[in-house]
């Protein structure tokens, strides 16, 4: 099945993960945390099975999975992240926005822009109501990670740096 995004540590996925080969050659996307970013590779019976690849990823590092189709989002897939303590990704992205569904003791939130295609600066009353979602996470002792994929003309620092003074100004940090 296609449209998955992995959040995975490359580094770790290059020394760890053996090779597995697509008959078609499609490949999930990559982003590790520092910036960098790759493919690792996936297997098309890797992703029939969700269950067997959850079970190859080491432990000691917290996962997001970003789908970018709307029939990943299902009941039975958000048992199985809770199962392995995984996150879905929150994504605003145009092709298939995810609910707000927490699967993990950790959240990644990410925003593609407004209108989910990676441009223009977030409302405040979007970026408020972000900011109430963190908060109550923290309150539930989550890692909140936030990244802003709404890089054209430099939207994504500008409302990084916008959350962080909503979230001081009301005491939500």
């Amino acid at each position: 099945m296609e449209g998955v995004e992995v959040h995975y540590p490359l580094e770790a996925a290059e020394r760890e993960l053996p090779e597995l080969d697509r008959a078609d050659g499609d490949q999930a996307e990559g982003v590790v945390s520092q910036g960098r970013s790759g493919t690792v590779p996936a297997s098309a019976s890797v992703f029939q099975e969700p269950r067997a690849f959850l079970h190859m990823l080491p432990r000691c590092y917290p996962y997001a999975f970003e789908f970018r189709h709307k029939s990943w989002y299902d009941d039975d897939i958000y048992q199985l992240l809770r199962a392995h303590d995984v996150a879905l990704c929150i994504s605003d992205h145009h092709d298939a926005p995810s609910p707000w569904e927490v699967t993990a003791r950790h959240i990644y939130l990410r925003g593609h822009g407004p209108d989910g295609r990676y441009k223009n600066h977030y409302p405040d009353r979007i970026l408020r109501t972000w900011a109430r979602h963190i908060a109550e996470w923290r309150r539930e002792r989550r890692t909140v990670f936030v990244y802003f994929d709404n890089d054209q003309k430099s939207a994504a620092p500008t409302d990084a740096r916008r959350l962080v003074e909503i979230l001081q100004r009301t005491g939500r940090k």
